[in-house]
């Protein structure tokens, strides 16, 4: 009896902790920052996101949950595909966080919308680029 207890015991430890582990690898984006430095703009170097966070001509905060979720969505990040890595120049930072304050970050160069570390990427199109620019929506 002291046996099956104890296994019992030893299960629920195991399913708690894989449970905690599951818990911390999934992300749910509660706030969104967009830092945008104009997709024309002729540069010396190519800019990072670092370089766009601190020089941006436009930032957008949505802290509204459900507006998060449906921006997540507009911009396809499923359509995402891995390719080569090649860092471009970026001209649009999305920061996403979760309630614990964990970054995932995201940026588009004048092509493409691309993962932080420059390996999932697709392409963007006249639509995406003018989501940002107000000037070409008449405001």
């Amino acid at each position: 009896m002291k046996k099956i207890l104890l296994m019992c015991v030893m299960a629920i430890i195991f399913c708690i902790s894989v449970n905690a582990h599951a818990n911390e690898d999934m992300f749910k984006p509660v706030k969104a920052e967009v830092f945008y430095y104009g997709w024309d703009v002729e540069t010396r170097t190519r800019l990072s996101p670092d370089d766009v966070r601190n020089r941006y001509w436009t930032k957008i905060n949505i802290v509204n949950e459900h507006e998060v979720e449906q921006f997540i969505k507009w911009l396809e990040l499923d359509k995402m595909t891995k390719i080569s890595v090649h860092e471009e120049d970026t001209r649009l930072v999305i920061d996403l966080y979760d309630l614990n304050g964990k970054r995932v970050t995201y940026y588009a160069s004048t092509f493409n919308l691309c993962s932080e570390d420059s390996v999932f990427k697709r392409r963007i199109d006249k639509e995406f680029k003018e989501k940002f620019t107000f000037q070409a929506n008449g405001l």
